[in-house]
């Protein structure tokens, strides 16, 4: 039996279809927008108060406080993404060069 897995069909164009069919865009990237900036706004919030009290250098705050950054970081990544895909539909040639142990996407 053969490893390789023979599929009829190759792909050869990648298709992103952002939010451009809703009549709103500006709308939606404003509200997009506002809720990135009230969980930048209260994460923070956190961040600051577990800094600057004493009492809460626990191991349980200290966590609260890296689940705060990791919330940032996550929401910052996502947020500029949709907001960019609320104007955005574009194709993206795909090729695949794949090896015994990786696949490479190479994006043009």
């Amino acid at each position: 039996m053969s490893s390789v897995n023979f599929t009829g069909k190759n792909v050869e164009e990648f298709t992103i279809t952002g939010f451009d069919h809703l009549s709103h865009q500006k709308l939606l990237g404003f509200l997009i927008f506002i809720t990135y900036f009230l969980v930048l706004l209260g994460s923070g919030t956190n961040i600051c108060i577990i800094l600057t009290d004493r009492r809460l250098h626990t191991p349980m705050y200290l966590l609260i406080c890296n689940l705060a950054v990791v919330d940032i970081m996550f929401t910052t990544s996502t947020s500029i993404t949709m907001i960019s895909l609320t104007s955005a539909a574009f194709t993206l040639p795909l090729r695949v060069a794949s090896s015994s142990r990786k696949i490479r996407l190479d994006l043009r």
